[in-house]
């Protein structure tokens, strides 16, 4: 009797042992399962951040492409203007010199002219000066005559 009492006390405490067994391990099951809870939702949060951040990152690249094509784009038409501005002031300058070379030529003929009209216009110049010495002479001529004329 004495082994079954040791026995009963023995299988009592193992009984205790195994209930504070399992207690713990359910215990420790409920905070397994609440870590894992936890995980699973910090996980689901690092997911979602992750698939911002990837929108963001593909809506940023996207911009980028985009700009990148208006800038291409604009440094093409700048290209284009500039060129436009050094042939149009190629022209410009050409034509200036044009200009000036067409006003030389101008210059020399209208000196051309003026020097064949003054040769042209001598003789008659001199004849006319001629004609009024002598007009002046007449006039002086006659008024002499008329005072002449007055006194007798």
């Amino acid at each position: 009797e004495a082994l079954a009492t040791e026995q009963r006390a023995e299988l009592r405490r193992i009984t205790a042992e195994l209930d504070k067994a399992r207690k713990q391990m359910q215990g420790e099951k409920q905070q397994l399962a609440s870590e894992v809870q936890a995980q699973q939702l910090r996980s689901r949060e690092q997911s979602q951040k992750e698939q911002r951040l990837e929108e963001r990152l593909n809506a940023a690249l996207q911009a980028r492409d985009e700009l990148v094509a208006t800038n291409s784009s604009l440094s093409g038409e700048l290209q284009n203007a500039l060129m436009a501005l050094d042939m149009a002031e190629s022209k410009f300058q050409q034509q200036a010199f044009e200009a000036e070379l067409a006003s030389e030529q101008q210059q020399r003929r209208l000196e051309a002219v003026e020097l064949e009209l003054a040769s042209q216009s001598l003789p008659f110049q001199r004849r006319i000066a001629a004609l009024e010495a002598k007009l002046a002479d007449a006039e002086r001529g006659h008024g002499a005559r008329d005072a002449e004329a007055r006194r007798q």
